[in-house]
């Protein structure tokens, strides 16, 4: 009688620790790019995010220089007219903008025989840069001392005793080493305040100005992520 060798199907001891070492080579890898993957989007949104910051920013003082009178570079012109307009004294000023006569309420602009019903800001509105609190990204902030404005863009009061300070921007740097805008020539020379830079026409109408801020998250290679951007404009 012939007897036939059972055939044997399966894995040895070593050949399962060798796959299984494989296995847990490959998913640890996977998860090792799909960590990069993330952190990546990760700081790509919060570079964009910070972008977008600075942009609105530069955006919504070029909308009051466009609306203003003239631009105020000495602070000492900023009691020049009524001592009673001030700043935050903690903070440093950088510049002032002058408003003309403003209407507050859509019905201002109904002509009365032929002149508008405007209202006269009393004091000027004053940018200036203050260390950052505790609630804000460090080290500075760009602050707004005036008016303050409802959805629809009107001035709610031109009196002083209503002027508050708006946060427009936080994680101002401290460095002042980065390129700097030119200014055009005939302009003021440019002044640089911590993150902020800014150079000022001689007939105090128009502006270039140039803000660095960062973001505490890091980067690639744990770089500190910093956004820089500039713009300019004049009083219409």
């Amino acid at each position: 009688m012939n007897f036939k060798e059972p055939i044997k199907n399966g894995f040895s001891i070593i050949e399962l620790i060798i796959a299984g070492a494989i296995s847990i080579t490959a998913i640890g890898v996977g998860f090792s790019l799909l960590q990069i993957a993330l952190k990546g989007n990760k700081i790509d949104e919060t570079q964009m995010g910070l972008n977008g910051r600075i942009n609105d920013t530069l955006d919504f003082i070029l909308d009051e220089v466009k609306a203003s009178k003239r631009i105020i570079e000495n602070e000492s012109e900023i009691t020049q007219f009524n001592q009673n307009c001030i700043f935050p004294n903690n903070s440093e000023f950088l510049f002032g903008i002058s408003l003309p006569d403003q209407a507050l309420v859509r019905s201002d602009y109904a002509p009365e025989g032929d002149r508008f019903s405007l209202n006269q800001v009393e004091c000027p509105i004053v940018y200036s840069l203050r260390p950052s609190l505790s609630t804000e990204k460090s080290p500075y902030a760009l602050i707004r001392y005036g008016p303050q404005y409802n959805d629809l863009g009107y001035y709610i009061s031109p009196s002083y005793a209503q002027f508050q300070e708006t946060i427009l921007l936080d994680g101002i740097t401290s460095s002042t080493e980065y390129e700097k805008i030119n200014c055009p020539n005939g302009w003021d020379s440019l002044n640089t305040i911590k993150g902020i830079s800014f150079c000022i026409d001689e007939f105090k109408k128009a502006i270039e100005i140039q803000i660095e801020a960062w973001d505490p998250q890091q980067g690639i290679n744990n770089n500190q992520l910093r956004s820089i951007a500039s713009i300019g404009g004049f009083s219409s």
